[in-house]
């Protein structure tokens, strides 16, 4: 989502003018939508993330309905505080982040192959 340790999207650095340059053309509603577009993509993952931290689920529409809005709110503030903490990471730190992430993810990927297939003995 270009969020701050790795990216930020209001410089007009060189790789970030790859992903603002498509916004220069636009302007009035075109724009409008762009940006639109933008905040719908950041909702979905936030919304996916949400569900993936906090699996709970309440069966009443109403109340489902709230607790999803307070989901992403405590996930809002949760990347709100990691952004203020980590203003920026160094560019040599990046690559530490993104293979504790993969390794994290092949563990994971283990264990769900080992569940369904003998289980845990």
């Amino acid at each position: 989502m270009g969020r701050v340790p790795f990216d930020n999207p209001e410089t007009h650095y060189e790789l970030t003018m790859i992903h603002e340059g498509l916004l220069l053309e636009y302007s009035g509603k075109e724009l409008g939508l762009m940006f639109w577009s933008s905040w719908t993509k950041q909702l979905l993952i936030l919304s996916l993330l949400a569900n993936l931290i906090f699996p709970w689920q309440i069966s009443s529409f109403i109340f489902g309905f709230l607790f999803f809005l307070l989901k992403l709110i405590v996930l809002c503030i949760l990347v709100a505080l990691i952004e203020t903490v980590f203003a920026k990471v160094r560019l040599f730190r990046v690559k530490d982040i993104l293979i504790t992430s993969f390794v994290t993810g092949v563990i994971a990927l283990i264990l769900l192959v080992k569940q369904n297939v003998g289980g845990f003995n």
